[in-house]
């Protein structure tokens, strides 16, 4: 299937409007709405009841979303809902961010824990700094996020290194650059993509990510700074600009990347004042080795 049509799709489901889509997305309405139409085409029914806002998902339309969402993310097999007033069992909330997307190995550590310890696990699944307002008002018990995230929790809380995440070059599949190999003239003539994680302005994620490429001796053209990890993904695969992402990033998207000599560092955080039992267990376990 064509991976711009997934991530139009997902976006107007989420979002219930194909011109917040288009915004978002950084495309145009009718480019948005084609997208979805050829995806249409190729499932066969429709997706959406109508095109006026807000739109709501047809019965296909919403199978196809959850299909989506589980594969993007891989946490269909731990995606609980719960209620703590009913709860016998002892229990663990897991905030899960775009920055971790680890594949299926982090996930069965952790469903390995859930079983042996009897632990029922929830997720919350966000973007990075909404994960961290899950932590302060109890809606997660711990997140999994970058050490760079953390570093946005204003208040005292610990952190445990769980994961080291290669990083890579993310260039477009198909662009004829990378076919003949001119990668350095991609780097020198296309802008950089980048998002927020964690900062409050573009010019914070600009210094940031301005000091990242320094670091990995990239100088391109231009810094953009898009809405989030999706836009970015979806960009680059149009051929609008590159990045360097960790290869978590990419999963779902079909973007192969250029591996690069680096590694993001992952990290559990919970706040001192959570009195949850699970998550000391949750520590020892992963101290005990058992963690990627």
């Amino acid at each position: 299937m064509n991976q711009s049509a997934i991530v139009c799709f997902l976006a107007a489901a989420r979002t219930g409007s194909f011109s917040e889509t288009a915004k978002e997305l950084y495309l145009t309405r009718q480019a948005v709405s084609k997208n979805i139409q050829e995806l249409e085409k190729e499932v066969g029914y429709p997706l959406f009841h109508s095109r006026k806002t807000p739109l709501t998902l047809t019965v296909a339309g919403s199978r196809l979303y959850d299909y989506f969402f589980s594969v993007d993310y891989d946490l269909s097999s731990v995606r609980r809902i719960f209620d703590r007033s009913i709860l016998e069992r002892p229990h663990l909330r897991l905030g899960w961010g775009t920055w971790v997307r680890p594949g299926s190995e982090l996930l069965d550590r952790l469903l390995d824990f859930s079983e042996s310890e009897g632990v029922l696990l929830g997720v919350v699944q966000d973007r990075e700094k909404a994960l961290l307002d899950h932590l302060r008002t109890g809606e997660a018990d711990v997140i999994l996020a970058s050490r760079y995230i953390s570093s946005f929790l204003r208040e005292p809380y610990t952190s445990m290194p769980i994961a080291e995440l290669p990083m890579g070059l993310a260039i477009a599949r198909d662009d004829p650059l990378r076919e003949t190999g001119d990668i350095a003239r991609i780097m020198a003539e296309r802008p950089y993509l980048a998002c927020a994680a964690g900062e409050s302005s573009e010019r914070e994620v600009t210094v940031r990510v301005s000091r990242e490429l320094v670091s990995y001796q990239v100088m391109p053209p231009r810094i953009e700074v898009l809405p989030n990890v999706e836009t970015v993904m979806l960009q680059v695969m149009l051929g609008n600009g590159f990045s360097c992402s960790p290869n978590a990033h990419l999963y779902g998207y079909g973007i192969e990347a250029i591996p690069l000599d680096r590694t993001v560092s992952m990290c559990m955080v919970w706040l001192d004042r959570n009195e949850n039992p699970s998550i000391p267990a949750l520590r020892k376990w992963l101290e005990r080795g058992e963690s990627v």
